[in-house]
């Protein structure tokens, strides 16, 4: 069978598969080069424009820099030691974009942004399939516009890749129980893609499959159906693609499955011992807030559902199957101790091809409730400025974001494209006002790329205060007068987050300072740090002062002079 022929739905199923018309989209060429401008914004604009943040980001690239360094593909490394907090999938394709791009920061980002062009691919995939040509290209237009999308694929991280493999798995799954006589690819694209997924965080690709296929399999009493993604040729090519690593990673690192297994999986998910403690309610919000700007479209889901009579019926539609890949993620991830935002990415493309197809109903209907929920896409920006406005106001003089004086202005030009926005949802210009709100996020991140990141960049990463000790460690800076001798640095009540920053960008491990280590030191530390050097009778002189949490300073024995009272 050429796997590239439509679905054809089995005839018990057929009246239940079109869920709205299939005619040929009509757009004009706008439509196009705004789905190419949000592409190109989305994915790909401004990778390397901040640096490292957080402890995560520099912690897998350094490990993959060490991958690509040694050609050990193995066993994952951070300053020489084993690491076993992650499978090595990430660590593979930042290791290969390396190769290719050389080590900085695009380089160590790529493997996200192709992530999400393989999730956007699976959902515009899966909706030109079962929904329409309309509700694939508005998939195209809002996955890349998402809070979600515009986050991570631009971290240096495993989240993004294990988004986009299960998206990609859960295509295939769909061709699966939904085609009459499904083909061979479809049944190895589904092993190969949970595989990969197992690779890029874990065992939670295969529990996360299971029971989004149990919800659906259940509700609509679909069992034999469900049973076709156990097919054997689909748990070969998992195995092939999965196994190998976890089987030849366990038998060179003996404590490999107690720490990645059981520490890193069950406890992780069983107990609070990682400190990510969130209330059961944490994930519907998060997730909320994910899918910004196109929030209000859950409004026209909730329309849709609120005319559904036969329930039992509708449980055998396509769009049950992708709700359920939303709703068993949020509900599996909520029982869970450890509670982060990124937890639920996988959930967002299954949702935003569940908006996209609202979106492409409404488009076609354009009566009263269209019209509201497109002027709540207006509202929304709205609603946004005010809450950014307080929150700036609220803002501490030394914060970065205060000292942004152009930020305003963005909020200005946020304000008035929601009005925008809202006012052709008014008009009933449903495609124009969708489109306007996809170019309004996508013009704002570009220009926040040019005139914002660069400004809060040496506060927020490790990055500028990492090349200004550099040229002071060659004697090129203007800050010091002599060279900084190799063994004399050390680090004091960093922040690990620019701990881990500071280390990947000096290429270089930065042992802790203690008294004991001498009184003739340079150090990265924070105005906390040094008053803290002072009051143990030593003097502590900042040198460089790029960013408040790093500070590079020079300890000395204390002078009589510099002895505070």
């Amino acid at each position: 069978m050429n796997p590239s022929a439509p679905i054809r739905p089995v005839a018990h199923l057929q009246d239940n598969y079109d869920e709205q018309p299939r005619s040929r989209p009509r757009v004009s060429n706008w439509f196009f080069v705004i789905v190419i401008l949000v592409s190109y914004a989305g994915y790909f604009s401004g990778q390397g424009a901040l640096g490292l943040v957080g402890p995560d980001e520099p912690r897998y690239v350094s490990i993959a820099r060490a991958m690509e360094r040694t050609s050990d593909w193995v066993t994952p490394r951070l300053n020489g030691a084993p690491w076993f907090e992650k499978p090595a999938l990430y660590y593979w394709a930042a290791a290969a974009s390396f190769k290719l791009f050389g080590e900085n920061d695009f380089a160590a980002r790529l493997p996200s942004a192709l992530a999400a062009i393989l999730a956007a691919a699976a959902i515009a995939w899966m909706g030109w399939r079962f929904y329409g040509g309309t509700t694939s290209l508005l998939a195209l237009l809002m996955f890349p516009t998402s809070v979600a999308t515009l986050a991570f694929s631009r971290a240096a991280t495993p989240d993004m890749l294990f988004t986009g493999t299960i998206a990609a798995a859960m295509a295939c799954g769909a061709a699966l129980v939904f085609e009459e006589n499904p083909n061979l690819w479809c049944r190895a694209g589904f092993g190969f893609f949970l595989g990969a997924a197992t690779l890029a965080k874990g065992p939670a690709a295969a529990v996360l499959a299971a029971g989004s296929i149990a919800i659906w399999a259940a509700c609509s009493k679909k069992w034999t159906r469900s049973f076709r993604l156990a097919h054997p040729l689909s748990i070969l090519i998992f195995l092939i693609t999965a196994g190998p690593w976890y089987f030849i990673c366990a038998r060179r690192n003996p404590d490999f499955l107690n720490v990645f297994i059981f520490q890193h999986n069950f406890e992780r998910f069983l107990t609070p011992v990682f400190h990510h403690v969130k209330p059961w309610w944490f994930f519907p919000p998060i997730l909320v807030l994910w899918i910004l700007p196109w929030s209000a479209l859950i409004f026209a889901l909730g329309l849709r559902a609120a005319v559904i009579k036969e329930w039992r019926a509708r449980f055998a539609r396509p769009g049950f199957y992708f709700a359920c890949w939303t709703i068993f993620i949020v509900i599996f991830f909520s029982a869970s101790k450890s509670k982060l935002p990124g937890y639920i990415l996988p959930a967002v493309p299954p949702l935003v091809l569940l908006l996209a197809a609202a979106a492409s109903r409404i488009r076609c209907i354009r009566d009263d409730a269209a019209r509201g929920v497109t002027m709540g896409l207006g509202a929304t920006w709205l609603a946004l400025v005010v809450g950014a406005g307080f929150w700036l106001h609220r803002q501490l003089p030394t914060s970065p974001f205060a000292q942004l004086r152009n930020i305003w202005y963005f909020l200005a030009v946020a304000a008035a494209g929601g009005a925008l926005v809202a006012a052709l949802g008014s008009a009933r210009r449903i495609a124009a006002s969708l489109l306007t709100n996809a170019a309004l996020i996508a013009f704002l991140l570009l220009a926040a790329n040019w005139f914002v990141v660069p400004q809060i960049d040496p506060s927020v990463s490790s990055r500028a205060t990492a090349k200004g000790f550099l040229a002071a460690e060659s004697g090129n800076a203007a800050t010091t007068a002599e060279k900084i001798p190799a063994g004399s640095l050390g680090s004091y009540k960093l922040d690990r987050a620019w701990q881990y920053g500071l280390e990947y960008y000096l290429d270089r491990q930065i042992p802790e300072w203690t008294p004991e280590s001498g009184s003739s030191f340079w150090l990265f530390t924070n105005d906390a740090g040094c008053r803290d050097i002072r009051r143990r009778g030593m003097e502590c002189s900042p040198v460089q002062q790029t960013a408040p949490a790093a500070w590079l300073v020079r300890i000395q024995p204390a002078t009589r002079r510099s002895i505070s009272p």
